[in-house]
């Protein structure tokens, strides 16, 4: 799990996704709180406790993560096709993290990365 984290980093950075920055700026704790609460919550409840859980029982799970993957990627279109394909593999690690724990917290904590 520890490579494919690693892995969603390094794409992001080769796609210029991310960029290295010294410093940290004054809001950082807003957006953190943000992101982590609001955002990965919702985001993760959405995709993994509502659609992928109602895929899994209609289809193979493998299916359900591969698409709710693709639909997760699919949902973050604003940032380009580069955004596009690494938040489907996200989505991926998310998936098979939730599909293996079967605990939605797991996928969640994962997302915080």
């Amino acid at each position: 799990m520890t490579s494919t984290i690693l892995s969603v980093y390094a794409l992001a950075y080769g796609f210029g996704l991310l960029k290295f920055e010294a410093s940290v700026p004054t809001w950082l704790w807003v957006f953190a709180l943000n992101n982590l609460i609001i955002t990965c919550v919702i985001e993760e409840a959405f995709f993994r406790g509502f659609i992928q859980k109602k895929l899994t029982k209609k289809l193979n799970p493998i299916w359900a993560v591969i698409i709710t993957s693709c639909l997760f990627g699919v949902a973050h279109f604003s940032g380009g096709l580069a955004y596009i394909f690494v938040a489907t593999i996200a989505g991926a690690l998310y998936g098979f993290t939730y599909l293996y724990t079967g605990r939605l917290s797991a996928a969640i904590a994962v997302t915080s990365f």
